[in-house]
Protein backbone atom coordinates (compact mmCIF):
# COMPACT_ATOMS: atom_id res chain seq x y z
CA UNK A 1 0.00 0.00 0.00
CA UNK A 2 1.27 3.46 -0.84
CA UNK A 3 1.47 6.06 1.92
CA UNK A 4 -0.74 8.53 0.02
CA UNK A 5 -3.54 5.97 -0.36
CA UNK A 6 -3.27 5.04 3.32
CA UNK A 7 -3.47 8.66 4.44
CA UNK A 8 -6.40 9.38 2.13
CA UNK A 9 -8.25 6.33 3.48
CA UNK A 10 -7.64 6.87 7.19
CA UNK A 11 -6.32 10.28 8.20
CA UNK A 12 -8.78 12.15 10.37
CA UNK A 13 -11.87 10.61 8.79
CA UNK A 14 -15.01 11.22 10.80
CA UNK A 15 -17.49 8.37 10.98
CA UNK A 16 -17.17 4.66 11.37
CA UNK A 17 -16.74 2.60 14.48
CA UNK A 18 -13.83 0.92 16.24
CA UNK A 19 -15.08 -2.64 15.78
CA UNK A 20 -15.88 -2.07 12.11
CA UNK A 21 -12.63 -0.31 11.25
CA UNK A 22 -9.83 -1.56 13.47
CA UNK A 23 -8.98 -4.84 11.71
CA UNK A 24 -8.95 -3.27 8.26
CA UNK A 25 -6.93 -0.32 9.56
CA UNK A 26 -4.27 -2.57 11.09
CA UNK A 27 -4.13 -4.76 7.97
CA UNK A 28 -3.48 -1.56 6.00
CA UNK A 29 -0.80 -0.52 8.53
CA UNK A 30 0.83 -3.96 8.14
CA UNK A 31 0.84 -3.61 4.35
CA UNK A 32 2.22 -0.10 4.57
CA UNK A 33 5.05 -1.27 6.86
CA UNK A 34 5.72 -4.36 4.74
CA UNK A 35 5.15 -6.79 7.61
CA UNK A 36 2.88 -9.86 7.69
CA UNK A 37 -0.76 -9.36 8.57
CA UNK A 38 -2.10 -11.01 11.72
CA UNK A 39 -3.07 -14.65 11.32
CA UNK A 40 -6.46 -16.28 11.74
CA UNK A 41 -7.21 -17.07 15.37
CA UNK A 42 -6.83 -20.61 16.64
CA UNK A 43 -9.78 -22.39 18.28
CA UNK A 44 -10.89 -20.57 21.43
CA UNK A 45 -9.62 -17.19 20.18
CA UNK A 46 -5.98 -18.05 20.80
CA UNK A 47 -2.85 -17.42 18.76
CA UNK A 48 0.49 -15.66 18.84
CA UNK A 49 -0.24 -12.90 16.29
CA UNK A 50 -3.99 -12.35 16.03
CA UNK A 51 -6.87 -9.94 16.35
CA UNK A 52 -9.17 -10.35 19.36
CA UNK A 53 -6.84 -12.65 21.31
CA UNK A 54 -8.79 -14.12 24.22
CA UNK A 55 -7.33 -13.68 27.71
CA UNK A 56 -8.83 -15.14 30.85
CA UNK A 57 -8.89 -13.45 34.23
CA UNK A 58 -7.62 -15.14 37.35
CA UNK A 59 -10.04 -17.16 39.48
CA UNK A 60 -10.10 -14.40 42.12
CA UNK A 61 -11.54 -11.98 39.53
CA UNK A 62 -14.57 -14.12 38.80
CA UNK A 63 -15.45 -17.34 37.06
CA UNK A 64 -15.61 -17.05 33.29
CA UNK A 65 -14.40 -13.43 33.18
CA UNK A 66 -12.31 -12.78 30.10
CA UNK A 67 -11.33 -10.11 27.62
CA UNK A 68 -10.09 -9.68 24.09
CA UNK A 69 -6.81 -8.04 23.12
CA UNK A 70 -7.53 -6.00 19.99
CA UNK A 71 -4.21 -7.00 18.41
CA UNK A 72 -1.60 -9.23 20.03
CA UNK A 73 1.83 -10.36 18.90
CA UNK A 74 3.48 -12.67 21.39
CA UNK A 75 6.75 -11.34 22.72
CA UNK A 76 6.26 -8.04 20.88
CA UNK A 77 3.16 -6.02 21.77
CA UNK A 78 -0.36 -5.69 23.03
CA UNK A 79 -2.38 -3.12 21.09
CA UNK A 80 -5.64 -1.60 22.28
CA UNK A 81 -7.58 0.33 19.63
CA UNK A 82 -10.14 3.08 20.08
CA UNK A 83 -11.91 5.37 17.67
CA UNK A 84 -12.81 8.67 19.25
CA UNK A 85 -16.20 10.25 18.79
CA UNK A 86 -17.82 13.53 19.69
CA UNK A 87 -20.99 14.16 21.68
CA UNK A 88 -24.03 12.80 19.91
CA UNK A 89 -22.11 9.97 18.25
CA UNK A 90 -20.73 12.00 15.33
CA UNK A 91 -17.03 11.31 14.71
CA UNK A 92 -14.21 13.80 14.34
CA UNK A 93 -10.49 13.82 15.04
CA UNK A 94 -9.64 14.67 18.66
CA UNK A 95 -9.05 18.32 19.44
CA UNK A 96 -11.32 19.75 16.74
CA UNK A 97 -14.30 21.87 17.71
CA UNK A 98 -17.78 21.12 16.33
CA UNK A 99 -17.99 22.13 12.67
CA UNK A 100 -14.24 21.76 12.16
CA UNK A 101 -14.36 18.08 11.16
CA UNK A 102 -13.69 18.97 7.51
CA UNK A 103 -10.55 20.96 8.36
CA UNK A 104 -7.21 19.19 8.69
CA UNK A 105 -6.03 18.68 12.27
CA UNK A 106 -3.42 21.09 13.63
CA UNK A 107 -0.19 19.15 13.12
CA UNK A 108 2.81 19.82 15.31
CA UNK A 109 0.92 19.97 18.59
CA UNK A 110 -0.73 17.41 20.80
CA UNK A 111 -4.32 16.74 19.76
CA UNK A 112 -7.03 16.13 22.28
CA UNK A 113 -9.35 17.37 24.91
CA UNK A 114 -9.95 16.06 28.42
CA UNK A 115 -12.42 13.41 27.21
CA UNK A 116 -10.01 12.15 24.55
CA UNK A 117 -7.15 12.00 27.05
CA UNK A 118 -9.39 9.99 29.38
CA UNK A 119 -10.31 7.60 26.53
CA UNK A 120 -6.65 7.00 25.73
CA UNK A 121 -5.66 6.64 29.40
CA UNK A 122 -8.38 4.01 29.92
CA UNK A 123 -7.22 2.17 26.80
CA UNK A 124 -3.69 2.06 28.19
CA UNK A 125 -4.96 0.75 31.53
CA UNK A 126 -6.95 -1.90 29.66
CA UNK A 127 -3.81 -3.01 27.78
CA UNK A 128 -1.87 -3.12 31.08
CA UNK A 129 -4.53 -5.41 32.58
CA UNK A 130 -4.22 -7.74 29.60
CA UNK A 131 -0.52 -8.23 30.39
CA UNK A 132 -1.55 -9.71 33.75
CA UNK A 133 -4.02 -12.05 32.03
CA UNK A 134 -1.62 -13.57 29.51
CA UNK A 135 -0.95 -17.29 29.92
CA UNK A 136 1.97 -18.10 32.26
CA UNK A 137 4.18 -19.16 29.33
CA UNK A 138 3.73 -15.77 27.57
CA UNK A 139 6.17 -13.17 28.84
CA UNK A 140 5.02 -9.57 29.16
CA UNK A 141 5.63 -7.93 25.79
CA UNK A 142 8.06 -4.99 25.69
CA UNK A 143 5.49 -2.69 24.02
CA UNK A 144 1.97 -1.56 24.83
CA UNK A 145 0.37 0.35 21.97
CA UNK A 146 -2.77 2.45 22.20
CA UNK A 147 -4.25 3.69 18.94
CA UNK A 148 -7.00 6.14 18.10
CA UNK A 149 -7.75 4.85 14.61
CA UNK A 150 -6.78 7.36 11.95
CA UNK A 151 -5.35 9.82 14.47
CA UNK A 152 -2.55 8.63 16.73
CA UNK A 153 -0.44 5.77 18.05
CA UNK A 154 0.83 5.99 21.64
CA UNK A 155 3.67 3.54 22.27
CA UNK A 156 4.82 2.59 25.76
CA UNK A 157 7.96 0.52 26.26
CA UNK A 158 9.25 -1.55 29.18
CA UNK A 159 12.46 -3.45 28.61
CA UNK A 160 12.88 -4.66 32.21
Amino acid sequence: MEIEAFLAAWLGKPGGAERSNSHLFFCDVSSLLGVPRPAAAEPGGLGDYVFERVVRARESEGEGVHGWIDLYKRGCFILEAKQSRITGGQKRPPGLAPGEADKPPPWGRRLGARGWDKLMRHARQQAERYVDHLPPDHEAPPFLIVCDIGSVFEIYADFS
